[in-house]
């Protein structure tokens, strides 16, 4: 296999071993603690959560929230989820009424949320979102990748056989040589396996 081959083989294999590993995690851990992922499409609560970041969010009463606290709820314009922080919050029936205002916002959300739980937010993990958009966005490229990748280690895989004697380089004849040169000319010569000399045999001088 040629060299650009090996280096595509290699990193397609890392970047999808770590992809793959990360996801694993987020993954057991969402399913360990309850947590819930949500990815970051907007900038309204940045720097504290950056665009395309993963935040990970656990279900909890809403009069267990308290100002400050960054949570996601349901819009209440379009269909969806807001994260925001929450400015103040006052019980409201059987839940609370709660305002709450992105970080880079100037102002806080025009309506305020009449919720009874919410998902709060208790980490995030930055990049791992546009990830988790782009595969839930685009299955069959997906598909795709992993089928090339698949392809790239098959044929890395198939290692050119090799006959016997197959390291050894070719010996260019010396142009020079004579082939009908006689013995003791000084010319190199091709030489056989001596025979074992029989008993009684005199060797001529």
């Amino acid at each position: 296999m040629n060299k650009p081959l090996r280096i595509i083989r290699a990193v397609l294999l890392n970047v999808g071993a770590l992809a793959g590993a990360i996801t694993l995690i987020v993954v057991a851990v969402c399913l360990v603690f309850g947590l819930r992922p949500v990815v970051v499409v907007s900038g309204s609560m940045e720097p504290a959560l950056p665009v395309g970041s993963l935040a990970l969010t656990r279900s909890v009463d809403a009069k267990d929230v308290a100002v400050d606290d960054v949570v996601t709820v349901a819009r209440q314009d379009i269909d969806g989820l807001i994260t925001h922080r929450v400015t103040s919050v006052e019980p409201w029936g059987s839940g609370v009424r709660m305002t709450l205002k992105g970080d880079a916002n100037d102002a806080a959300d025009p309506n305020p949320y009449d919720v009874s739980r919410v998902g709060l937010n208790v980490a995030h993990i930055p990049l791992l979102g546009y990830l988790a958009h782009w595969i839930k966005g685009s299955p069959l490229l997906m598909i795709a990748i992993l089928i090339g990748m698949v392809v790239l280690v098959y044929l890395g895989g198939r290692a050119p056989r090799r006959g016997k004697g197959s390291e050894a380089q070719a010996v260019e004849p010396d142009p020079e040589a004579r082939p009908d040169a006689p013995p003791g000319s000084g010319q190199d010569t091709d030489t056989a396996p001596l025979a074992k000399a029989e008993p009684g045999a005199v060797r001529e001088s």
